[in-house]
Parts: C-alpha cells; structure tokens; sequence
C-alpha cells in the first residue's frame, strides 16, 4: 500500500483525456479476468455520448468527473456517464485507502436526489464501504460486460440473401445508419454533426463502422472502437432496426465485426449489455465469458 505518497485531487478536462485512457488500459491489464471500464468505453463516452446529451441541453458529463493522482500518475477516477445519478469507480489496487474518499465525494458533488454506484460484482471493497455508508444493492439490476477470446474462434455467418455486410467507407449511408440507431433505440437521432465529431475520436475507423444493407436500407449495425494496445475490440453500439429484428442479423453483425478483428490478428472481443436477456443473447451470437455489474443506491438527504 502506497499511503505514504502524495495524492492530490482535481477536476478532468479534455487535457487529460490521453491520461485517462491510458490508465484504464492500466487497470485492463492488471485484472483482465475482471474487466470495468474498457479504454473504448471511455472514448464512446467522450466522443457521442457526451456531445449528444449536450446538443439536447443536459449537463456537462466532464463536471462529473473527478481525478486522484499521485506524483505523476492517474490513481483513481469516479465519474457519471450520461451524466445522471449512476457513477462508476476506477482505482488502482494499489491505493485503495483513497476508495472511500471518492465514494464521499461523489455523494457530496452530485446535483440528483439520490446516487448509483455500480461495482464488479466480486469488488468486495466497495461493497463493503457502502454497506457502511447507507447504500443499498439493487438486487433486480444488472449490467455485464460480456467477451470471448478470439483465438479460439471459428467465424459462423449466416446472412438472408440480398443482405450484405458494409463498412462506413463514405458517408452514402450515414443518414441511414443513424435512422437505423433511433429507431432501434427508440430514441432521437442522433445529430449528424454529432455523428461527424465522434468519427474524430483517435480509435475510430471507419473501416470497423459496420452495417447491414438491404435494398439501401441500413438494418443492423456495430462500431468496434479497436485496442491495439490491449490487443481487443470494444462493441458498442449494436443495434438492429425493429422492422429487421428476429432474422439472425444482430447475430451476424457481432459475429461479422469478430471475424474482421480476428483476421487483423486482435485477440478479445467486449461487448457491454444491460440485463439477463441482452446477455443471453450475446452469448448467443458466440460471446463466452461475462462479469457481472450492480448498482448500489442512496437516497441523499441534502436533495429531499
């Protein structure tokens, strides 16, 4: 344990952002058997999620960010996503007497009324700072994080005739794709400026914007943000049009996009998945390890 050193706390700003990523790398490679946060989930995060929440008049997600460093180095992060009440831990195994400094901050820094702390399942440290601290677990709720090794995997694509595979080379079928997104998701669409500053992103390629066609349609569709650093790819999004589902193709792109990683020599494959039955259905498509996320809830006195 590292206590004797000099830690010191701050805001994050977009200066710090290759920092960050390379500190969640850090932390990937410590514990893969026990991955959190992907370096491709922060850069999803900064690159769309961020800026879309933004364009409709949310907050600022960068304010809920807060850094713990030691002389030279990121040692903690906790932040929201979207943002709202749900935050998210990321600490060095070496500095964890600072773990209840963060998860204090975070209660006192949110504006919302209460606050979700979402754990790794096996993080017993966590859980019991917050057992102490009035959280509760939401026995109902959770999140994984889903992979499988690519090495070991034997591409099996099947795809309904008049359907073919297709990458973002252009932006012919941009409007299409993000129609194909906000149906899916029954949701806005996204801007396409937003679309256009996301393509920015250093991991992007559109090379790994997959999608589907038919008949000059976008119907499924993934973007892999690619790790060649940690060797693997992050999925996110997936999403298959309503009017399509239930014909294999949110399988086939999945499997699609693995069978592009795999013959450029990348070894992992993650996806993320909100509850039992996105899980189920990943694994599925040929993904063969998970963790399991949970959130745990306190009501905040200050906001009542």
């Amino acid at each position: 344990m590292k206590n004797s050193k000099h830690i010191t706390t701050s805001k994050y700003d977009d200066s710090q952002y290759d920092n960050v990523i390379e500190f969640l790398g850090e932390l990937y490679r410590l514990d893969p058997e026990h991955p959190y946060w992907l370096p491709g989930r922060w850069e999803y995060a900064a690159y769309l999620v961020s800026p879309l929440y933004l364009s409709r008049g949310k907050p600022d997600w960068r304010k809920t960010i807060r850094l713990w460093k030691d002389e030279k180095n990121i040692v903690g992060i906790i932040h929201s996503e979207n943002p709202n009440e749900n935050y998210y831990i990321h600490l060095h195994p070496e500095y964890e007497y600072i773990r209840e400094e963060m998860i204090e901050w975070a209660e006192k820094s949110t504006p919302f009324k209460k606050i979700q702390i979402w754990l790794n399942e096996e993080d017993s440290s966590s859980e019991k700072i917050l057992n102490n601290r009035g959280f509760t677990l939401l026995d109902k709720s959770y999140d994984y994080l889903n992979w499988r090794d690519l090495s070991k995997y034997e591409p099996s694509i099947e795809i309904p005739d008049k359907y073919s595979f297709c990458s973002l080379v252009d932006d012919t079928y941009l409007e299409s794709k993000i129609d194909c997104a906000a149906k899916a998701f029954n949701s806005k669409k996204v801007p396409k400026s937003v679309y256009k500053f996301m393509q920015t992103a250093p991991s992007y390629k559109r090379a790994y914007d997959f999608f589907i066609l038919y008949k000059e349609k976008v119907v499924s569709l993934c973007i892999v943000w690619l790790d060649k650093e940690n060797n693997l790819g992050y999925i996110e999004p997936v999403a298959t049009h309503p009017e399509f589902q239930r014909q294999g193709l949110g399988k086939a792109i999945l499997n699609y996009a693995m069978k592009q990683l795999k013959e450029d020599q990348i070894s992992y494959a993650y996806v993320g998945a909100s509850g039992n039955d996105r899980k189920s259905f990943y694994f599925k498509a040929g993904f063969t390890k998970s963790v399991a996320l949970r959130p745990w809830k306190k009501n905040l006195r200050k906001n009542l």
